[in-house]
């Protein structure tokens, strides 16, 4: 159907006339409506322009002003109101952007029409923007929650709870937290979306998959939550929005300003429910003191729970301090407490007091908050066991000596560990190797050990110990200092050390098939509101005249128009279909490994190490690490690939066949008193209509920084087995002879098992090549006290890590090589810390030991009464035997 420019203005004339009386019905009062038509004239696309007035007879403009204007003078009580501010309404074209503003009494509606019914401003936009001008937002939204989003939660709360006569459970917005925000509407609007369906009732489901999938007692949950408030953070973004239970009230902080900003998934939710349970169910069994056994289980699948959920992943640490603050957690006693607020005060604080002053800024760094701490036995590299503290703050881990009587920190043993910096954590029990035992059977037979231990029979009793349960953590921090051969070669080589980077790839990496797709978050998600929108774009961008279709009796209206309703109709609905989209690029690991590469060797300023026996994960986190260090001079970009045009009969083929198979009903296709087809019948007549057509073009994805693209692949490469291998069996041609790096052995001419290798026994064992902590607790080494170490420290590694996945901790026996000289200190080792003893606590120790030697004694009695009866039942053997040989002489 084609009209020209002339005959689309005398129709949307009479269209405007018709909304000017349904104006007035609503209002009663009469409105005037114009359009502009100079500025539709005078727009690069006229036509277009025009037929976004006309389409559908003018709803896509017209239409949905008049409804939200209806929908606030009587559903919002707010007629009177807009009767005193309202006179006319103008609607003109722009060349960019989207307005509503009030000039005097007269409502200026501004768009760029040129892009047809997509140049439109939806209704949900209108309703921020209008109510805003009429100073109805507030109040209407107001009425909304009140009347329809607390009602309908409560009711479904009610039918998963099954409250009594008296009991509820409240819901409030802080409303004062919305007036601070920069656009109250925008954040209102989303707290309301969908009658409340993201957040009021968000709350009820949460509470059914409670009862429902984790088995949570109604009555346990009635008693925990008596109220929910809404609170909202001025601002933009994503990363703040949390919960808490303070009390008995279930605290939401959102922000709201921004799409889904401050809407929590229903399972975030359901989690902190589930861990309030079961909180509250270990406390009181702490409280009658039935702590057993299976209540440390349970509080270690309880920390496990919390190390994994959504609040600890985004790095909300005060969630994770709220859950450690519960008495069935590790507490310090009171000299320990003491002894962890002096470190604290300073030692960890003390510098950044010192940076304030320095800089003088408004900016002040945050203090480092102390989380958990302990006392511990601290096994160090030689397999020496010091006496330390262990302090564990939101962003650090540290061990330090503490002299308990001077009250004062023993400065030169202070340790950092960054959570940032986790690598991995173990928990088991600890083994040594033992010193000269172990090292000297491997190498000498029964025999030449008892003469070689002849000589140090003394220190052999002194080494010898039991086993203890404790917990190893290793950073992903290198300690080792590089081979100054291997150095020298880097400096050398320069980039061409990236060439073994390149061979790793080609044979580790290339034609492997069943390599891990990458999850980029900025990647656009195509979900059908999205397919919508992109289409109707690219539509938009075209500057010819596009096809009308006719469906049934209805108006007719141009693909572009089917487009942007289709949109508008999916836009919100949660469970959308999944499409298969053949014009996607698949990116692994591979495509991102040779993209960074190439990248990487356009870069200045990289300090490569040589690799001695590479391996292509090993040599892409040294890398990674050190662009980590430069920070923000890494940003070097990789262009991600773009999607393919695809044909628009193809794309809507797609989809037709994806709603066919989805399992939701679809939603109706139905606005402003038009009741259109089945969604497959309008596609299917689009399809028909659109051959001619030109190719959808997908927006190309947006540019990522180097760094950004490293620490993505980092999250999956571990997953794929790439074993090490030798530089040399890779054939580089770096230009220049490699040095031979196998060190000769020297035979020192020792008459001892194992030649002149003996003496490595009695040196110092060296540093690993990774910063790490051995311990385990003072006092009873208790396994269940070491998992929940790990499980404290694998949670703090989340929260600094975030968005991140960590490893967990898991249980294995750690042996450590401990040397003659490390175990000979354990046991002679002097000047070692030890806690003032209460004076209450002296007597009871002393009848301890009191009992305890009257057990030794009655133990050593019965050895002797053992002993005695053995040497009669030896001396009657005897006399038997003797009698038995004068039997045979006779």
């Amino acid at each position: 159907m084609e009209l020209s420019l002339e005959q689309i203005q005398e129709k949307v004339n009479g269209y405007v006339n018709n909304y000017a009386v349904a104006l007035f019905n609503i209002l009663e009062k009469e409105i005037s409506i114009q359009v502009d038509w100079d500025s539709i004239t005078e727009s690069s696309n006229p036509q277009r322009a025009a037929e976004a007035l006309f389409s559908w007879q003018g709803y896509f403009v017209f239409g949905r002003l008049i409804e939200v204007i209806q929908e606030y003078a009587i559903k919002y009580e707010g007629k009177s109101d807009i009767q005193q501010l309202l006179d006319a309404i103008v609607v003109q074209n722009i060349s960019k952007g989207k307005k509503v503003e009030m000039n005097g009494t007269t409502l200026l509606v501004k768009s760029n029409f040129t892009k047809g019914s997509l140049g439109a401003i939806k209704k949900k936009r209108l309703k921020k923007l209008i109510g805003g001008l009429f100073r109805l937002t507030m109040k209407s939204y107001m009425k909304l929650i009140e009347e329809e989003c607390i009602p309908r939660a409560l009711k479904e709360l009610n039918d998963c709870l099954e409250f009594d006569n008296n009991e509820t459970i409240e819901f409030v917005v802080d409303w004062d937290s919305f007036k601070r925000s920069t656009d109250i509407a925008e954040a209102l609007s989303n707290l309301t979306y969908s009658r409340g369906w993201y957040s009021f009732s968000n709350i009820s489901r949460a509470f059914r998959y409670g009862v429902q999938y984790d088995e949570l007692s109604k009555k346990k949950l009635k008693a925990l939550v008596k109220k929910v408030e809404f609170i909202h953070i001025p601002g933009k973004g994503y990363n703040k929005k949390k919960a808490f239970l303070e009390g008995t009230t279930l605290k939401i902080y959102g922000q709201w300003e921004s799409w889904w900003g401050g809407n929590l998934r229903t399972y975030d939710i359901q989690s902190l429910l589930r861990h309030s349970v079961r909180l509250f169910k270990l406390e009181k069994k702490l409280k009658k003191k039935k702590f057993g056994k299976e209540q440390k289980k349970k509080k270690i699948r309880l920390l496990k729970d919390v190390s994994e959920s959504f609040y600890v992943r985004k790095g909300h640490f005060e969630y994770l301090e709220s859950i450690l603050s519960s008495p069935i957690f590790l507490k310090p006693d009171e000299l320990d407490q003491k002894a962890f607020e002096i470190f604290m005060t300073k030692y960890v604080n003390k510098e950044k007091k010192k940076k304030e002053k320095e800089k003088k800024t408004d900016k002040k760094d945050k203090k480092e908050k102390l989380l958990y701490g302990y006392s511990i036995k601290k096994v160090n590299h030689r397999g020496s066991k010091q006496d330390r503290m262990l302090v564990i703050t939101d962003k650090a881990m540290y061990t330090f000596g503490y002299k308990y009587k001077k009250k004062k920190v023993v400065e030169k043993t202070i340790h950092k560990f960054k959570h940032s910096e986790w690598w991995y954590c173990q928990f088991g029990e600890l083994g040594s190797s033992g010193g000269f035992g172990s090292e000297l059977a491997k190498v000498a037979g029964g025999e030449e050990l008892e003469k070689v231990s002849e000589g140090v029979g003394e220190i052999a009793e002194v080494i010898s110990g039991k086993e203890e349960y404790g917990v190893r953590f290793v950073t992903s921090k290198r300690r080792k200092k590089p081979n100054p051969v291997l150095k020298k070669l880097a400096a050398k080589l320069g980039k061409k050390i990236l060439m073994v980077f390149d061979k790793l790839v080609e044979n580790q990496i290339d034609g492997r098939e069943g390599l891990p797709e990458i999850d980029i978050p900025e990647n656009p998600k195509f979900e059908l509101d999205d397919i919508f929108k992109i289409v109707a774009k690219s539509l938009s961008k075209e500057k010819g005249e596009l096809p009308f279709v006719q469906i049934g009796e209805y108006p007719p209206a141009s693909i572009l128009d089917i487009m942007v309703v289709l949109e508008e109709i999916w836009d919100g609905v949660s469970k959308q279909p999944k499409l298969k989209l053949p014009n996607l690029p698949v990116i692994n690991v591979g495509w991102l490994l040779k993209n960074c590469l190439s990248v990487l060797k356009e870069m200045d300023g990289l300090e490569l190490e040589f690799p001695e026996q590479p391996s292509l994960s090993i040599f892409f986190k040294n890398i990674l690490r050190d662009l980590e260090e430069k920070g923000e001079e890494a940003v070097d970009e990789i262009e991600l690939p773009s999607p393919n045009p695809i044909p628009l009969s193809d794309l809507l083929s797609i989809i037709v066949e994806a709603l066919e198979n989805h399992d939701e009903k679809l939603p109706k296709m139905k606005f402003s008193g038009f009741k259109l087809p089945k969604m497959n019948k309008v596609l299917e007549t689009c399809i028909k209509s659109c051959q001619n057509v030109p190719e959808i073009n997908f927006p190309p994805p947006k540019k990522l920084k180097i760094l950004k693209v490293l620490k993505i692949i980092n999250e999956v490469i571990g997953s794929i087995d790439l074993p090490s291998v030798s530089v040399g069996d890779l054939g580089i041609d770096f230009g220049i002879e490699l040095p031979s790096l196998d060190l000769p052995d020297i035979d020192l001419g020792v008459d001892m098992p194992g030649g002149g290798k003996f003496l490595k026994y009695l040196k110092p064992k060296a540093k690993p090549p990774y910063a790490g902590l051995m311990y385990y607790p003072n006092g009873k080494p208790e396994k269940y006290l070491c998992k929940e170490m790990s499980y404290v420290h694998r949670a703090l590694a989340m929260c600094n890590n975030t968005p991140s996945w960590v490893s967990r901790p898991y249980k294995t026996k750690i042996n450590y090589q401990a040397t003659t000289f490390g175990q000979f200190l354990n046991k002679t080792g002097k000047h070692k810390s030890k806690k003032p003893e209460k004076k209450d606590k002296k007597k009871k120790d002393k009848k301890k030991d009191k009992k305890k030697d009257e057990k030794n004694e009655e133990k050593q009695e019965e050895k002797k009464e053992e002993n005695e009866e053995e040497n009669e039942e030896e001396k009657q053997e005897e006399k038997q035997e003797e009698q038995k040989n004068i039997e045979e002489e006779n």
